[in-house]
């Protein structure tokens, strides 16, 4: 199926009809079906594998109902609302919720969500973000998503230098490939000929050669 997909760029499965062929000097010893090797009660195996899977559209649930569904209420809402332009109102109204999970020992649980949202969502400013973790959550929490800021920080810090060095590099192998073309030049070796060794455009050689005039 999935070789079908790749060759068709098609978007639907094609019918497969599962055939053994067995060789064997002996009776076939398994069962045919698939259903004997799925490790539950026969009957919701029947009723649920490879059946129409249960789709539970967030968008289409009203906020205030998600909110009574207390402890997957949370993760539903910070799925449901995690692509807002600011997730930060949304997470203000969940923060009530947050702390009585909390309370039941569901500090993992929530923590969990906070990181996702801080990592994943649209948050205008992230230090109010953390501000209010701090303040209506905990401050240990707080901390936590602080030292992923921090790391955030760090890794664009370091890319950017890594991005600057490749540029730097990138500059100096064109600085000596113009340089290596305007020696050629004055030796009036052929264009086509410095083109293919200094893999320079005929364009970009011809231009050197206008300067050099």
């Amino acid at each position: 199926m999935d070789d079908h997909l790749k060759q068709t760029k098609q978007a639907k499965l094609p019918l497969v009809y599962p055939m053994v062929v067995y060789h064997a000097d002996r009776p076939y010893p398994h069962s045919t079906d698939i259903l004997d090797i799925i490790e539950a009660p026969r009957l919701l195996a029947e009723r649920y594998f490879l059946k129409p899977f249960h789709l539970i559209d967030l968008g289409k649930i009203d906020d205030e109902e998600i909110k009574k569904h207390a402890w997957s209420g949370i993760m539903e809402f910070a799925l449901k609302h995690v692509y807002e332009r600011d997730v930060l109102p949304w997470v203000k109204e969940m923060v009530g919720l947050m702390r009585h999970l909390i309370l039941q020992d569901g500090e993992k649980y929530i923590e969990r969500v906070v990181e996702y949202l801080f990592r994943r969502a649209e948050i205008q400013t992230r230090d109010e973000f953390i501000a209010l973790i701090n303040k209506e959550i905990s401050t240990e929490m707080g901390d936590k998503i602080m030292t992923i800021a921090e790391q955030y920080r760090m890794e664009g810090w370091q890319e950017g230098i890594q991005q600057g060095r490749q540029k730097g590099i990138q500059e100096g192998i064109e600085k000596e490939k113009a340089a290596l073309a305007k020696r050629l030049l004055s030796e009036n070796v052929d264009i086509s000929f410095i083109a293919k060794i200094t893999q320079l455009s005929i364009a970009e050689i011809e231009q050197l050669e206008e300067k050099a005039q």
